[in-house]
């Protein structure tokens, strides 16, 4: 999942839940409620085993660049 989807996510639950009283909080306050609420969904998502779409592609990144550097040690070793 992105970030911003999964930031939106809880953006829509809140105004979702808070209801009529949504309608007299300022959109400022409630987009920095699902801000501070996504960070802690991510650690918890993450804590599950799953991780942004964002970190994937890093790690996914990363571990692309390690192997084709074991294939060229591995090269020069025979």
């Amino acid at each position: 999942m992105k970030d911003n989807e999964l930031r939106d996510a809880v953006m829509n639950i809140i105004k979702k839940e808070i209801g009529a009283i949504g309608g007299v909080l300022p959109v400022e306050v409630i987009n920095s409620l699902a801000g501070n609420l996504s960070k802690d969904f991510d650690g918890l998502i993450e804590q599950s085993g799953y991780v942004s779409r964002s970190k994937y592609e890093a790690l996914k990144n990363i571990a692309d660049r390690l192997e084709k550097r074991i294939i060229l040690l591995e090269e020069s070793i025979k």
